[in-house]
C-alpha cells in the first residue's frame, strides 16, 4: 500500500474500533520475529507467510470461528 502499511492500517482501525468483532489475518512476504512482533502488537488475529497454502489459511479461519 503506498501510505501505509497492513499494520499501521490495522493499528487505526483497532484503535478506532472499527475492527471489532471482525477477525483479521495478515498475508505477508517477511517471516522476522519483529514483524511478527508488530503483527501481535497491532492487533492481527492470525498470520501467513506467503506464498500462502491455501489449507494452511481455511486452518487458520476455521479455528478463529470455532
Amino acid at each position: 500500500m503506498p501510505t501505509y502499511d497492513g499494520v499501521e492500517v490495522v493499528q487505526m482501525l483497532r484503535k478506532r474500533h472499527v475492527l471489532h468483532p471482525l477477525k483479521v489475518i495478515a498475508l505477508t512476504g517477511d517471516s522476522s520475529a519483529a514483524t511478527h512482533d508488530a503483527l501481535e502488537e497491532a492487533g492481527v488475529d492470525a498470520y501467513l507467510v506467503k506464498p500462502v497454502d491455501l489449507k494452511a489459511l481455511l486452518a487458520r479461519v476455521q479455528e478463529l470461528f470455532a
